[in-house]
């Protein structure tokens, strides 16, 4: 509404009172309730301007707490490894302005909020940068690189972990013939295995006594 009596102030909105009509119009719910009794005839503290009602709904709706819960959110804020980093930049800069950060605040500790990776892989490149969206890009730019890294680097081994699974399901019905139980080959038998030691081991034990006969 504000913006829309700054570019029509003239022709459409020559006067407070055509404002306080406009607003007044344009209001509803329980903020016309609250508006109600400070627009009465004779009201002590009755409204005179449109400055008047927007400052008393805001000290009514307004969260008093907002600037320190901004505050609080901003300094918890940080982007850990696989988050996304458009989510973060979105956040960042919407808490940066909720909680009112001076610009050369905002713009030292965006780097320091970064994920480890790309923080390690920006630092060099950010030295120079003299602007803010300097560094935005930067950072966009590393930030999708390692995302397609990491893409690539989880499919080979997805495929490769289905085709093995794929591969191994014919054992599924296979018996050994050394066993007789299902699911593996001979060659890969424990117990054939554990067979083959203990005669080894027997037909140690006959070599000795014969030896010592």
């Amino acid at each position: 509404m504000k913006s829309n009596f700054a570019v029509n102030a003239g022709s459409h909105f020559p006067d407070e009172a055509s404002k306080i009509s406009y607003i007044e119009n344009r209001t509803d719910g329980a903020a016309a309730r609250h508006l109600a009794p400070r627009m009465r005839e004779g009201y002590p503290e009755k409204i005179a301007t449109a400055g008047e009602m927007f400052a008393y709904l805001k000290d009514i709706y307004e969260d008093p707490s907002k600037l320190e819960n901004a505050n609080n959110d901003y300094r918890r804020l940080v982007m850990r490894n696989g988050d996304e980093y458009h989510v973060f930049v979105t956040k960042f800069l919407h808490l940066e302005g909720e909680a009112q950060i001076p610009k050369d605040d905002y713009e030292g500790d965006f780097l320091h909020k970064l994920s480890f990776d790309l923080q390690r892989m920006v630092a060099a490149a950010c030295i120079n940068c003299t602007m803010f969206q300097e560094v935005q890009e930067i950072c966009a730019r590393t930030a999708h690189y390692l995302k397609g890294m990491s893409n690539q680097r989880s499919r080979p081994a997805n495929r490769g972990n289905r085709k093995y699974k794929k591969d191994q399901s014919w054992l599924e019905n296979i018996q050994c013939y050394n066993c007789k139980a299902t699911g593996h080959l001979a060659r890969d038998c424990t117990r054939k295995k554990a067979e083959v030691q203990t005669t080894e081991l027997i037909g140690l034990e006959d070599s000795q006594g014969k030896e010592q006969a």
